[in-house]
């Protein structure tokens, strides 16, 4: 976490970074295995990605807010994009 909880723009690099690995690059692999696995399926299967895990409601320190809801809004647009790129009937 950032040295003051008040500063958004505290936490170190590494802990950013920390934060990214757990928050956004796991999610974008689940994202992409999930897009694999979809593939698999019978074009008439119903095909779901569901993502939760947003701390960005709980979290009160500012340095730690900015954090989160960067890395949830790069999240989001992983989730999100593959609807839009995939023919109708895959969604």
């Amino acid at each position: 976490m950032g040295s003051d909880p008040g500063n958004p723009l505290s936490p170190t690099l590494d802990d950013f970074q920390y934060d990214l690995a757990i928050n956004t690059v796991s999610a974008y692999a689940a994202a992409q295995a999930t897009v694999t696995s979809f593939e698999k399926l019978a074009g008439d299967a119903r095909k779901t990605f569901i993502y939760t895990g947003n701390a960005g409601n709980t979290v009160v320190s500012l340095s730690r807010l900015l954090t989160v809801e960067s890395q949830h809004e790069e999240t989001r647009a992983y989730a999100h994009a593959p609807s839009r790129s995939y023919p109708r009937s895959m969604n």
